[in-house]
């Protein structure tokens, strides 16, 4: 069972972690300021402070625990058990003469406790994730584990009748301290890894929703037109293919992080989705088209920046995904040389998304079987397109298609038709 059902900070699954989370830092706050009071209450201060720093290094236990696998009841009430026979130890050592030694032996060996078995834990975690604030908290809680060890080590120079914390000596006093700085560590380390998984939780839930919302408009570009489902991957692959070779041969690599390259995969199946706006009699005509039908048919580029638009302008986020759909669908028949539509852009004022898919989609088109053309030969799409080099073509772009000419060859048979 998870505890704390109630809605919280960190809903559903991390309610119950909210819960350990907001104890611990409750009980360390007053654990630090009972020490404060020991010089005018020395058993009660005492008591609260060792029991509460104890209780709260349980709750980080538990909070590991629950990354993990549930907190069960009865691992609950071993919890409980260790904390009362603690407790119990604890009080007795606190009437007995000169107990100061042993009690910070008994203080410090049922703390270390719960940091053992919360490294286990993180162990196990660690092998299913990997996450830099995970591993930051594994080596903090090993330095903890290591002063606290030490600390053990060097209580043989406490004085032997001491009774106060405050008969420390320097160099455990300086222990004393580092092992209060780990612990504030310790807790920043939980908080960046409880907003980390956070933040992966709600970026895969918005790509889950990208992915949904494109397979939609993908949908919507295929039943109103006469290519498959193919062509979208092959397409895709090709746009892929080219923006990483672009950015091994050194052309446009500042634009060409791994980030741009995928957004430019997941949008280039959107590139005629505008045709979505051009009537049947026209998009589906078997031979040649009139100059008039094909002034309506290249109004597609503007009909798909339109559609993709009020998916954008529905609300005030710009999402890069829809962004990048928009220049590719909007400019992927532009040409180099400034003689493309819809606008007649030229040379590197066409997006780099939309010169790459026109080389993509060109040469899909060409080795690809039509009602209304014979398929061609990889050989012949490609000198085709080599030829249109500075015409039709980025020729930086070209040159990438030369050089994974083969791939695109391969993808080409894979996804065919």
């Amino acid at each position: 069972m998870w505890i704390g059902s109630k809605p919280s900070l960190f809903k559903s699954r991390y309610s119950g972690q909210s819960v350990y989370w907001t104890l611990a830092l409750g009980l360390m706050t007053i654990s630090s300021g009972s020490y404060c009071l020991v010089p005018y209450s020395q058993q009660v201060a005492l008591s609260i402070g060792n029991l509460s720093a104890i209780c709260a290094a349980f709750s980080i236990l538990l909070l590991i625990r629950s990354w993990n696998t549930p907190v069960t009841g009865t691992y609950l009430s071993c919890v409980g058990v260790t904390l009362v026979i603690f407790t119990i130890a604890f009080q007795w050592l606190l009437v007995q003469p000169s107990s100061f030694s042993l009690r910070v032996y008994v203080t410090t060996g049922f703390y270390i406790l719960p940091v053992l078995l919360a490294l286990l834990e993180l162990w196990k975690i660690s092998k299913k994730e990997n996450s830099f604030h995970l591993k930051m908290l594994i080596c903090i809680l090993l330095i903890e584990l290591t002063l606290s060890v030490f600390r053990l080590y060097s209580i043989g120079n406490f004085p032997s009748a001491g009774y106060s914390i405050f008969q420390e000596d320097a160099r455990t006093t300086i222990l004393r301290l580092l092992l209060i700085s780990s612990s504030v560590l310790v807790y920043v380390a939980i908080g960046n890894l409880q907003y980390e998984r956070l933040w992966k939780k709600e970026e895969r839930r918005t790509i889950f929703a990208e992915d949904q919302m494109l397979a939609t408009l993908n949908s919507l570009a295929l039943a109103r037109d006469d290519v498959t489902g193919n062509h979208i991957m092959r397409t895709q692959h090709y746009v892929r293919i080219l923006a990483r070779c672009l950015r091994q041969i050194s052309a446009y690599s500042q634009q060409l992080n791994d980030d741009d390259i995928d957004l430019m995969f997941r949008a280039a199946p959107l590139h005629d989705i505008g045709k979505v706006g051009i009537p049947d009699t026209i998009l589906l005509k078997p031979g040649p088209l009139s100059e008039s039908e094909w002034e309506i048919m290249k109004s597609h580029t503007l009909i798909g920046e339109d559609v993709l638009s009020a998916t954008r302008n529905a609300t005030d986020y710009k999402n890069p995904i829809i962004v990048t759909a928009i220049e590719i669908a909007g400019a992927h028949h532009e040409r180099w040389d400034g003689r493309g539509y819809p606008r007649g852009l030229a040379g590197e004022s066409i997006p780099l998304g939309a010169r790459i898919m026109a080389l993509a989609d060109v040469y899909d088109a060409l080795v690809s079987p039509r009602h209304y053309k014979k398929k061609w030969t990889h050989d012949e799409a490609m000198n085709e397109i080599v030829s249109e080099s500075g015409n039709h073509f980025d020729p930086l772009v070209v040159k990438a298609f030369i050089h994974s000419a083969d791939s695109f060859k391969k993808i080409s048979a894979e996804l065919g038709d």
